[in-house]
């Protein structure tokens, strides 16, 4: 070997070692851009967020301080840069919860709700123009005991899916898949389970139109988190379990698509005798556990509400944890693509906080719903980075897909005005936070 040919071998070695030995940079902390509280005298709770093709930002949730009922859905309209350009009520004589929001290409808005009468719930779904004006609102039979988590709208336009629960004859839960036209027709109705129970809690629609549901199920060997991948049609192509050992219980909250056909789910996880977790774990299109993590910062507890996906791929985890500047906070975790957990905060005040759903623009900035039951200020604070791969494993379930039965029909639901205030004013708030 030539002294050059040497000298460049151990040049080319070197910078090997320097790599591997090279500390990982942390990433640029982020910084709040703002947060916004609404609510009236009572209780307001934000549970769903959006965001329109223009940019806007819309906020989902429930209010007993405004509307028909009770309780009323409410749906709120904001710029990115903060400005409320309008805000409504939706609800009837009993009582209503805001659940998720979703948006069309068309710009529609499309408002999943829960009507909640003596003895019947009734899942609602409503549309509205980006104006907020009331297109059309339909209502799965209360006879049914259906209760709504989550929608999700073709990328096309042209359909929307809502996802749930079920009582089923046996008196078990069963999850369920309805599909309806952007006119409010229902298209078809599925449900799926096992012998035990199971709740639906997430619904997601990839770009070549295969739809993801995801929730927990305790009808095979454990307690676990369910992901189930459906055609178009209703038809189940394959259904998969994630969970870990027997006595730990597992359950996802929410989940979202990257664009390269990825699906992200979000839940918690909790050995018995010791505190819940935030789990976050990554599938291939068909069904494949690609990488897993868990957030495991406290001994008080920790659980994942809300996933987006940014345009470059990265991960924005929301939630809620027994850590930060009082009582519960609101969490926001930033992941990598390949699982690394780049940045880990707080946000709240004295009293108890939560971050329900998030949602990412083409930006790249994350909009997070939430709650409040503290009055300001609040802090918005660096919260510990240490993840570990709790070892979960993929288990091919053996549920069965039903013909659901439900009717629907017009609940005759009311739109109402509201004067909400931009200022802390209840015992309850609800929030939105950007990031």
């Amino acid at each position: 070997m030539s002294r050059t040919t040497l000298f460049a071998t151990l040049v080319a070695t070197l910078s090997i070692l320097a790599v591997l030995v090279m500390p990982l940079v942390e990433a640029a902390p982020l910084k709040l851009q703002f947060q916004q509280t609404w609510g009236g005298p009572n209780s307001e709770i934000a549970n769903g967020v959006a965001i329109g093709t223009d940019g806007n930002i819309y906020l989902s949730g429930q209010t007993n301080s405004f509307g028909a009922g009770g309780f009323d859905a409410f749906l709120l309209k904001f710029t990115p840069s903060d400005t409320l350009l309008w805000q409504h009520t939706w609800g009837t004589a009993s009582d209503e919860q805001g659940v998720a929001v979703a948006t069309s290409i068309d710009s529609s808005v499309y408002l999943a709700a829960q009507t909640f009468a003596i003895g019947v719930t009734g899942a609602d779904l409503i549309k509205f123009t980006p104006d907020g004006n009331l297109v059309w609102q339909t209502q799965l039979d209360g006879s049914a005991q259906a209760f709504v988590s989550s929608v999700a709208v073709t990328p096309d336009g042209a359909s929307v899916y809502v996802a749930g629960t079920t009582l089923n004859s046996t008196g078990r839960d069963h999850a369920i898949l309805l599909k309806f036209s952007s006119s409010g027709t229902l298209t078809w109705q599925k449900t799926w389970g096992g012998r035990f129970d199971e709740g639906a809690s997430g619904v997601a629609v990839a770009a070549d139109g295969s739809v993801y549901m995801t929730g927990g199920t305790s009808s095979f060997t454990r307690n676990e988190a369910f992901l189930n991948k459906f055609n178009p049609d209703g038809t189940l192509v394959w259904q998969r379990g994630y969970g870990l050992a027997p006595s730990t219980l597992v359950s996802a909250n929410a989940l979202a698509i990257a664009q390269d056909g990825s699906i992200y789910i979000t839940g918690d996880s909790q050995v018995q005798g010791t505190a819940q977790e935030v789990f976050l774990a990554k599938f291939a299109p068909d069904g494949t556990l690609v990488s897993q993590e868990n957030w495991a910062e406290t001994r008080l507890g920790s659980a994942g509400l809300g996933v987006a996906v940014s345009p470059d791929g990265s991960v924005w985890v929301t939630g809620n944890t027994g850590i930060g500047a009082g009582g519960g906070d609101a969490i926001l975790l930033h992941f990598s693509t390949t699982g690394r957990i780049l940045n880990a905060n707080t946000w709240g005040g004295t009293n108890n906080d939560s971050g329900n759903q998030i949602v990412v623009g083409a930006d790249g900035r994350a909009y997070t719903a939430g709650q409040t039951m503290s009055t300001p200020p609040y802090s918005f604070l660096r919260a510990p980075t240490k993840t570990v791969n709790p070892g979960g494993t993929v288990a091919i379930l053996t549920g069965v897909v039903g013909d659901f039965t439900g009717t629907v029909s017009n609940p005759n639901g009311v739109v109402g005005n509201p004067n909400g205030s931009l200022t802390f004013a209840g015992d309850t708030d609800a929030v939105l936070l950007k990031v």
